[in-house]
């Protein structure tokens, strides 16, 4: 039994199982282009520094993905005139969602290339990451960090958080080891029962 779905879809995108959706010329590509745009420097990790090492991480996303502990979507626009069906061939960025099913728990992320922005495509990467957490993997709580100085992902998720009910959980001190060193993040949640009473799911 697959645990996610391949797919996901939003009014203006369709969310792609990443290592079906893109080879590694593909994602290494679009790594190394984002990384020297500045996209990347609150991600605590480096750019690709081979093919080979963007090969090799589209396989451990596979085994990540089989394994049930979580799922990589490529975010693609989907075509304008045949909005039902079409997908538009370029990458715009990665969404993400971690499960920690011990504790009933999913960890949403997005990135997206700087040329997409300010278009509310984060916006709708979350609110369908936030759907299949709690309307389809049947989770209780979702996870949203961002490291501390990161004052655009900051607004994106307050945004998100207030629309569905939750709450800012505090600062994480000392949380995620970075190329640079170890740190901080802000931790935000929402339960289910906030996201229902938002949604009406």
């Amino acid at each position: 039994m697959t645990v996610f779905p391949e797919e996901l879809s939003t009014d203006r995108l369709a969310l792609r199982r990443l290592d079906r959706a893109v080879d590694a010329r593909t994602l290494y590509d679009h790594r190394r282009a984002n990384d020297e745009a500045g996209v990347y420097e609150f991600v605590p990790f480096s750019a690709f520094d081979s093919l080979k090492a963007a090969r090799d991480a589209l396989r451990s996303l596979r085994t990540r993905w089989d394994d049930g502990e979580g799922a990589r979507y490529g975010v693609f626009e989907r075509d304008g005139e045949e909005r039902d069906t079409a997908v538009d061939a370029s990458l715009l960025g990665v969404a993400d969602c971690h499960c920690l099913w011990d504790r009933r728990t999913g960890h949403p992320g997005v990135i997206l290339a700087r040329d997409h922005w300010s278009e509310g495509y984060a916006t709708e990467c979350f609110d369908a990451l936030l759907t299949l957490a709690f309307d389809r993997l049947d989770l209780r709580l979702v996870s949203l960090h961002h490291r501390v100085g990161n004052g655009r992902s900051r607004r994106a998720i307050e945004r998100l958080v207030d629309r569905h009910g939750g709450q800012f959980d505090g600062r994480l001190r000392n949380w995620t080891p970075t190329d640079d060193g170890v740190a901080d993040e802000r931790r935000y949640t929402i339960r289910r029962d906030q996201y229902r009473s938002t949604t009406g799911h």
